[in-house]
């Protein structure tokens, strides 16, 4: 069990047990819920923004070396078919 304090300014820092258990992030939203005695807190799944998601895609190496296969093989005079590439999970 971890315990927490709140502070004057009715602050609440998560334990760094629980945050990283439950994989928190920064900036993810929480639902709050109370019966008038006890609260419960639900995090929400974390959403990346399309900027964030953007940057984390163009700095992928295996994203980045696919891009680079299809350049080299359009440099050439190839094209690279629908059905060549290798979708994650095929």
């Amino acid at each position: 069990m971890c315990l927490a304090t709140v502070t004057r300014d009715y602050r609440i820092t998560i334990p760094k047990e629980i945050r990283e258990k439950l994989g928190l992030k920064p900036g993810q939203n929480a639902k709050w819920e109370t019966d008038g005695k006890s609260l419960w807190i639900t995090f929400l799944p974390y959403e990346v923004s399309g900027d964030e998601f953007d940057h984390r895609l163009e700095s992928a190496p295996r994203f980045l070396a696919r891009v680079e296969r299809a350049r080299k093989a359009f440099r050439e005079g190839k094209g690279v078919r629908i059905e060549d590439v290798n979708y994650e999970g095929r």
